[in-house]
């Protein structure tokens, strides 16, 4: 009559989702049962494209209320994406690599670099001017090859769409370092881009929106150096993954534990071990979690020696509250490039994101058509788009690309993801509309969830005492002293533009009330317990062995002479003596 939970005969049922790819291909459909998890997923799609390094790889989507996610390898994917209309998945970079030029294969760095085009384009990945113009020529030579006036026109380089403030002046400068780049090839262009790129301040951040103490508006980001911050167009922190000693959050607090080494004054060469709490508010708890999540798997995909020492994270918990739990999974920096592949180069083939220069593309090293390289049966548009591409190769006319342009206007596309946006100036300033999570109308502290209702300077201070306990306990008195003398409260609560200081108090006495009213419920369930146990002990009938082992220890049968029974007989008289005075 009733279904069990969970219960095997959910793997009967199937879910088909679709894939986005960074080259914005034609998207891909997969099917799979409710067992599948998504490390299945992520697998299938890497065979697809033939990538054999898919470490640095995952599949990002946008549940119900806007909050973008990592598909979670460990869990079913099915589960994960129940509710979601459609289901959509993009291929994205998870891990960008301390160094590309590491890589063991070419095709890992092409994708790598569709990764940062994409960052360059939705600004990301922010730069000096001049330095954007280089990469976007690069972009540029790989796309469409050689610098060649019967093919490329007047204001051709405004039909690619690569940085977030491209005017007239910037195609322009961008269209002389084009010619500049005449002979170089696809690969060596795209090598070139990625030197360039990875030691740029800005690579490899995926921006959060939050607050620091002040109730400024900054981003926070995690790369393999560690968790950065930005305001405006310069880094103001870099807390290095050595330095970070717990990631935890509490509601929509993020909260990191930093430990750094100061010179002693007395002895030249010694250093004082110091700890420093870090708190950043987010926007909500659906994106805190997001965050200490991805700062996770950040740390120990680039931290760690082996995979098999990745542990248990544990955060967010609290009196009556259910903790979140997450352990990173999979193989970690080290391992892949200590693994060895032995394959041939496999070729790559690339795909325009402007289709009009087709004409132009067949002079690339690589004259492959420009196709979708992701399904194994091409669509119906896809055969269009080859015909016409022939069409126009072999004899090119204005009807054959008045034709091409008006089939692709036609072909139906899914919406993209919402990215992470810059807003026009060089400021590191995501765009208002392309927020990761949508902002809430009112950002003071939500009295009406179990999150909400604990005030910064409290969460903090929990955090402070729990690090000063485990302090206490690993190491000796005169050390423990020393880090209570220097340890550094951060306040980060955020500052209301008209602060109330009514407000304020009524918030802290509701985090008060709600404290007491956990003791008291602690109490009570303790004493209710005990009276439980006492009654099973000594009042009751049971005569199973371990109760009445229990029974017969001396100790348990002195307490019952000399304290249960003269007990028992005064309360029987007090309330005989209250009923019948």
């Amino acid at each position: 009559m009733f279904k069990k939970f969970g219960s095997k005969s959910d793997v009967t049922h199937t879910q088909t989702c679709t894939i986005r790819f960074l080259d914005d291909a034609e998207p891909m459909k997969v099917t799979y049962e409710a067992g599948v998890s998504g490390q299945w997923v992520l697998d299938y799609v890497c065979k697809d494209l033939n990538i054999m390094e898919k470490d640095y790889f995952g599949l990002r989507y946008i549940d119900k209320e806007k909050q973008r996610h990592w598909l979670d390898p460990l869990r079913s994917a099915y589960k994960q994406l129940r509710g979601i209309n459609p289901p959509v998945l993009c291929f994205r970079v998870k891990f960008y690599p301390e160094d590309p030029m590491k890589l063991q294969e070419e095709i890992t760095r092409f994708f790598l670099f569709l990764q940062l085009r994409r960052d360059l384009h939705h600004g990301r990945l922010l730069c000096a001017p001049n330095d954007a113009n280089l990469l976007a020529a690069y972009v540029i030579q790989s796309e469409v090859g050689d610098y060649d006036p019967e093919d490329h026109e007047d204001g051709y380089i405004s039909k690619f769409k690569m940085l977030p403030n491209q005017s007239d002046v910037v195609d322009e400068k961008i269209a002389e370092i084009h010619k500049t780049l005449s002979g170089r090839v696809p690969a060596q262009v795209e090598r070139e881009f990625l030197q360039k790129v990875y030691t740029m301040e800005t690579y490899g951040v995926d921006p959060h929106s939050v607050k620091d103490q002040k109730g400024n508006q900054i981003y926070l980001g995690t790369t393999y150096l560690g968790v950065v911050t930005f305001m405006g167009t310069k880094r103001t922190h870099l807390f290095q993954w050595d330095n970070v000693d717990k990631i935890a959050y509490d509601g929509k607090m993020f909260i990191l534990h930093i430990i750094f080494h100061e010179g002693s004054n007395g002895d030249i060469g010694a250093t004082k071990r110091k700890k420093h709490i870090v708190g950043f508010k987010c926007s909500g708890v659906a994106a805190c979690k997001h965050l200490w999540r991805c700062a996770i798997v950040q740390q120990s995909f680039f931290t760690l020696s082996k995979s098999s020492e990745a542990k248990k994270f544990k955060s967010g918990g609290g009196f009556f509250k259910r903790s979140s739990k997450y352990r990173f999974s999979g193989r970690c920096q080290r391992e892949v490039l200590e693994d060895t592949i032995s394959r041939p180069q496999p070729q790559i083939n690339r795909s325009l994101s402007n289709p009009s220069f087709l004409k132009s593309y067949k002079r690339i090293s690589n004259q492959s058509l420009p196709s979708n390289l992701h399904n194994t049966a091409p669509s119906k548009e896809n055969n269009v788009l080859t015909e016409l591409y022939e069409k126009i190769v072999t004899t090119p006319s204005p009807e054959a690309d008045n034709l091409l342009e008006t089939t692709l206007e036609t072909t139906t596309t899914i919406p993209e993801e919402n990215e992470v946006t810059i807003a026009e100036g060089t400021t590191y300033k995501p765009d208002e509309t392309e927020r990761v999570t949508p902002e809430p109308p009112n950002m003071e502290i939500d009295r009406d969830q179990a999150d909400g209702d604990k005030d910064d300077d409290t969460i903090l201070g929990n955090h402070i005492d729990e690090t000063m306990d485990a302090t206490a306990a690993s190491e000796t008195e005169a050390m423990t002293t020393a880090v209570e003398d220097q340890i550094v409260t951060s306040k980060v609560g955020i500052e209301e533009a008209n602060p109330k200081t009514v407000e304020t108090n009524e918030v802290k006495s509701v985090g008060g009330m709600s404290c007491l009213c956990a003791l008291l419920l602690s109490i009570f369930f303790t004493l209710v317990f005990m009276c439980v146990a006492v009654y099973v002990l000594f009042e009751s009938e049971l005569q199973q062995d371990f109760i009445i082992d229990l029974r017969e220890i001396p100790q348990i049968a002195l307490v019952k002479e000399v304290y249960y029974v003269p007990f028992k007989e005064y309360a029987e008289q007090k309330i005989f003596e209250f009923i019948k005075p």
